[in-house]
């Protein structure tokens, strides 16, 4: 880019060409929650969601307080987590969330 700074104040610049990428700023939407394969001491927690992201499914023994985790770094967009070694005639509360390649977020 040249600038000229005479009396006539005469800008001269080189071509510059700007192009929006565009940002993901969306996080996936998750559907279809289902609990599935349930025996004793395990379970198989599924959903889907509208983008490839992870997987993660926080749990516990009391509903809002999810002590345990299991995750799948693996971008899909149908999601399945096994929970092993629960304990026998026990409730759990469970939330899954998922997270795209953009760090967009959802639970």
């Amino acid at each position: 880019m040249t600038l000229s700074d005479d009396a006539d104040a005469v800008v001269i610049a080189d071509a510059v060409k700007f192009e929006f990428v565009g940002y993901d700023i969306n996080p996936p939407v998750i559907t279809n929650v289902q609990v599935s394969d349930v025996t004793v001491n395990s379970g198989i927690i599924t959903w889907n969601t509208d983008e490839d992201s992870d997987s993660t499914v926080e749990y516990g023994t009391v509903s809002g307080d999810y002590t345990f985790s299991e995750s799948d770094s693996s971008l899909a967009s149908l999601h399945e987590i096994s929970l092993t070694s629960l304990t026998p005639d026990t409730t759990y509360y469970f939330i899954v969330s998922s997270a795209d390649a953009s760090g967009n977020s959802a639970v």
